[in-house]
């Protein structure tokens, strides 16, 4: 059995290719980002949000790629998060999914009880063809065996079609700036972003995660709160 990628490869990877495009001048620019009132795509996510520190530190970030970039889609604090599992992937179709929610609810309130909370370290961003991302990195197995029950409980009872059907989550990343535009002048915003690639963004203990609904971008104006769930200290 391949073993598994470490969150630091994955970033790596996402870094080779997303670098390459920025200096050949080529990212690829998300078509719908100009016009999201013609996007109809909308998912539900279990997601946890960075600590009113991290989101501090990821600001003052983003001011300096903003003052390079100001042409992109950039993530307001309050949009910032990290994504646990896609439990209705985007897509137009999503409304097909909705007689399950009450189901997959009730098995995520399951697996949760009694899960303990863990933390994250964010440090160093990395970015791919089309975004840029703060890299998070979890700082014991907590997170991948919580994805790991998801997973397993969902496709026990049937309604796990369409888990890890973009791609399977395994790190623990924020994306926080989307390729939409041109005008951009990539060779210099590839110079910052690599000489963040090993800041220190901060470290948080996640001790709820969110079900939520939105569109793509989990837009602030789109995103609906559908249920909390506490992790609990032992």
């Amino acid at each position: 059995m391949e073993n598994a990628l470490t969150p630091q490869q994955i970033y790596d990877q996402l870094w080779h290719r997303g670098s390459a495009a920025l200096e050949h001048g080529r990212p690829q620019l998300d078509a719908f980002l100009m016009n999201r009132n013609s996007d109809l795509r909308r998912a539900y996510t279990l997601v946890f949000r960075p600590s009113a520190e991290i989101r501090e530190a990821v600001g003052r970030f983003l001011v300096e790629v903003e003052q390079i970039a100001p042409e992109q889609h950039f993530y307001a604090p309050g949009e910032l998060h990290t994504t646990v599992l896609s439990v209705i992937p985007g897509s137009v179709s999503w409304q097909e999914r909705l007689p399950e929610l009450p189901r997959m609810r009730g098995l995520i309130a399951g697996v949760l009880r009694g899960k303990k909370p863990f933390n994250i370290e964010y440090r160093g961003v990395t970015a791919s063809a089309d975004a840029v991302m703060v890299q998070g990195f979890p700082c014991d197995e907590m997170l991948s065996h919580l994805r790991d029950a998801l997973r397993a409980a969902f496709n026990m009872s049937g309604v796990g079609a369409d888990i890890d059907r973009r791609y399977k989550v395994s790190a623990a990343h924020i994306t926080v700036m989307r390729y939409g535009a041109l005008g951009t002048d990539w060779k210099r915003l590839l110079e910052l972003l690599r000489a963040n690639r090993t800041t220190e963004f901060g470290e948080m203990r996640v001790t709820e995660v969110q079900l939520i609904s939105g569109d793509w971008y989990a837009s602030a104006e789109s995103v609906e709160l559908v249920e909390t769930f506490e992790l609990q200290e032992p």
